[in-house]
Parts: structure tokens; C-alpha cells; sequence
């Protein structure tokens, strides 16, 4: 119905990701920013071993406590400003939340067989994270 009454294509439309195209290589560390303040920041990588190529990764890190409670939930694009950004340091929470939610000028066409690199940061950590979660929370198939 939305294609022949508004003429809208909803292959277009974000989806959950499919299997095979997952997080890997995933490498958790604690950042004190020159501020004083901590940052838990995962890096890894997108794989791609489907036969399709995607766009707009959307991804999701969740930091909880020893009891399981979630703690924080930050979710970002693939291709944020933060993503090739080694040193973190000099930045503080209102940076990186703003960083890290500004799109690249480029959006990663990710293809068939082919392995991506991604970085997450949760700012504002206070010592009661116990452990994490990351995954692909959305994608676009082209």
C-alpha cells in the first residue's frame, strides 16, 4: 500500500540485522578523558559473510551492573564522527555524545565477505559496570 499510494520503496526502510552480519573482535577498555571522567569504549568489527551488501549500520552498547540492572544505553551510527578517533582523551561526555551521534561525511556501503572496523564509547562511567553488550541494532539492505 505505501508503495503505490505514496510511492515509497520500503526495501529502504531500516531493519534488524540478519544473520551473518554481527559484531566480532570486540575490545572493551576504560578511558579517563583530561577531565577526570571515565569512558568505557568497545572497538571490533562488522562483519559482512552474507551475499548482501547493507548501508546505515545503527549500533548499540549497553553497560549493566553485577545484578544484571542496565546501567546505560547508547546508540549510534556506524559511520559517527568517533569511529577513526584513536586518542579520546582530550574530549569530554558532551563531546563524544555529540561526536559520536554526527554522521561521517560518507555512509559505509558494507559488501558481501568483507570486515569493517567500528568504535562505541559510553561516556560518564562511574565504577559499577560489571559487564557489556554490543550488537547491530539496525541496517539498511541495498
Amino acid at each position: 500500500i505505501l508503495m503505490s499510494f505514496f510511492h515509497f520503496d520500503t526495501k529502504l526502510l531500516a531493519t534488524v540485522a540478519p544473520s551473518g552480519l554481527a559484531l566480532t573482535s570486540l575490545s572493551p577498555e576504560i578511558v579517563t578523558l583530561d577531565s577526570g571522567e571515565r569512558a568505557f569504549r568497545i572497538k571490533g568489527d562488522v562483519i559482512n559473510s552474507t551475499g548482501n551488501t547493507f548501508s546505515n549500520l545503527t549500533l548499540e552498547a549497553k553497560l549493566f551492573t553485577k545484578d544484571n540492572r542496565e546501567l546505560v544505553r547508547v546508540i549510534a551510527p556506524l559511520d559517527n564522527a568517533l569511529r577513526d578517533s584513536d586518542n579520546i582523551s582530550a574530549l569530554n561526555a558532551d563531546s563524544i555524545e555529540r561526536l559520536q551521534s554526527e554522521l561521517a561525511d560518507q555512509a559505509t556501503m558494507i559488501q558481501p565477505n568483507i570486515k569493517i572496523p567500528f568504535s562505541l564509547v559510553v561516556p560518564g562511567v562511574k565504577g559499577e559496570e560489571a559487564w557489556y553488550s554490543a550488537r547491530i541494532y539496525s541496517v539498511v539492505r541495498i
